[in-house]
């Protein structure tokens, strides 16, 4: 049962994430930011590569900086893209191609691989221990006897 709510983990937070965008994107407060920097770190025991865009914008007359992640999207040094900032909060802020500022979800994708796995483990132990629960065994049926009909009338009435 763990396994399976850690592995709904990341599809709940990635809605809850996709659902913040949208809000911050028509509510926020318009700026736009320059990427100065994009670092591209070696995927470690990961197929692909981690690469990070590095922004500055300016908003009510202060520099802000924050990390962008690339995942669909990575936009060369000195290339501006709209975003549209928090008023709660001037380091959240969305792109216009949808990325929310920082690294969002990470940990709640991790725990959902180790849901996954959980719950796969979790089926395949349930499946052995209901294949080598020994069965009941029938005992043969008792031979029937023959039985006697025998009417209600006496014969002969």
């Amino acid at each position: 049962m763990a396994g399976a709510a850690l592995a709904w983990l990341p599809l709940h937070t990635q809605s809850e994430l996709d659902d913040w965008a949208a809000e911050l994107w028509t509510t926020g407060t318009p700026a736009t930011a320059t990427v100065r920097d994009r670092i591209t770190r070696e995927g470690g025991n990961r197929s692909s590569d981690d690469t990070t865009m590095y922004v500055r914008y300016e908003l009510d007359g202060r520099l802000h900086e924050a990390e962008v992640a690339c995942f669909e999207v990575c936009l060369p040094v000195g290339a501006t893209v709209p975003i549209r900032v928090s008023a709660a909060d001037p380091a959240d802020f969305v792109t216009d191609f949808g990325q929310l500022s920082g690294h969002r979800g990470e940990t709640q994708g991790v725990l959902g691989v180790i849901g996954l796995f959980l719950l796969i483990a979790g089926i395949s132990w349930s499946v052995k221990l209901v294949r080598a629960r020994p069965r009941p065994r029938r005992r043969p049926a008792a031979p029937q006897r023959p039985v006697a009909l025998r009417s209600k009338h006496k014969p002969g009435r």
